[in-house]
């Protein structure tokens, strides 16, 4: 379905789940748009109102920022739980879905938190003006282009369409495809029956956990020079194959990030290129310097990842 042809009240619930989530009506209102923004096409694909609204869901979770300012009484609150509470105060999905969003378990909520967030979101100054913001802005992700009325210049365009096509779905694919891809996408899978509880704290720099891993028993960390900056939450070393993976939470974009020795896994990568794929709902990057590889993977789209990769220059 169009975004647009979402209903006064789901709007409205969603724009109060991103305040509740990034922290003031503010944020969440630039955050709403953003998101809308990005998601018209995807949206196209799903056929109703709740499964629209988990997708949106999902990427304002991805999309979102620890809060800094604001007034939001989640602000000092991590993940899984500030989504949790903020879900359920914004009346958006029911238990079953919350807990599918959020990896499959929903995270004790504290009753008094979850009334105090249900009373912010109600608060929130929400004005005839507002909806008529957050329509424009669902409205405004729909593509309006004008037809050909010419059959010949329709049949040339679609015929020369097709072609282009053809030609950069190879393409993709070829880029796609290398040695231990299958590995790869069953070590991505996992990432479904994550909770979140498997993590342990990890709040630095990603280029600074070296010795943090290597109390756990992963001697090998290593970071592209241009990722070390990135800040990490979290992390785990767990084994896939009998061989070590280090997973690394990274704050930015909810993204996973992922090294291991690429021989010991079956994987090859040219050196320095970067090999995008799909699992599921996930979308991963995958490279390779020396004998570790390095992947990253976040809920989202090919397009999404391509455009977040730039941001990283290759070494």
């Amino acid at each position: 379905m169009h975004i647009g042809e979402l209903s006064d009240e789901s709007l409205g619930n969603l724009y109060r789940f991103a305040a509740l989530l990034s922290g003031s009506a503010e944020n969440g209102e630039t955050l709403f748009a953003g998101v809308i923004e990005k998601s018209a096409h995807r949206a196209s694909e799903l056929r109703s109102e709740n499964r629209t609204i988990a997708m949106l869901v999902r990427r304002m979770r991805e999309h979102a920022t620890m809060p800094t300012g604001g007034s939001s009484p989640l602000l000092s609150h991590p993940e899984p739980l500030r989504s949790a509470v903020a879900l359920k105060a914004a009346a958006l999905l029911g238990p079953d879905e919350i807990a599918n969003i959020l990896g499959g378990t929903l995270p004790e909520i504290p009753p008094a938190l979850l009334q105090d967030s249900a009373t912010w979101s109600r608060n929130l100054p929400f004005s005839s003006e507002l909806l008529t913001r957050l329509k424009h802005h669902a409205h405004e992700s729909l593509t309006t282009a004008k037809p050909l009325s010419n059959p010949i210049l329709i049949a040339g365009a679609l015929g020369i369409a097709l072609i282009l096509g053809v030609v950069i779905w190879l393409m993709m694919q070829k880029r796609s495809e290398f040695p231990g891809r299958e590995t790869l996408m069953e070590i991505v899978a996992r990432n479904e029956a994550m909770s979140g509880m498997e993590l342990e704290s990890a709040d630095a720099p990603m280029g600074e956990l070296g010795d943090w891993f290597y109390m756990r028993g992963f001697e090998d960390y290593s970071v592209p020079a241009s990722f070390r900056s990135l800040k990490a939450v979290g992390g785990r070393v767990f084994v896939f194959n009998d061989r070590p993976v280090a997973l690394i939470a990274i704050e930015e974009h909810h993204t996973l990030g992922y090294i291991f020795n690429a021989e010991d896994l079956g994987v090859s990568i040219p050196a320095h290129e970067w090999f995008v794929f799909t699992q599921g709902e996930w979308i991963a990057a995958a490279r390779q310097e020396g004998p570790m590889s390095f992947m990253l993977a976040f809920r989202g789209t090919d397009a999404e990842m391509r455009e977040y990769l730039k941001k990283f220059p290759n070494p």
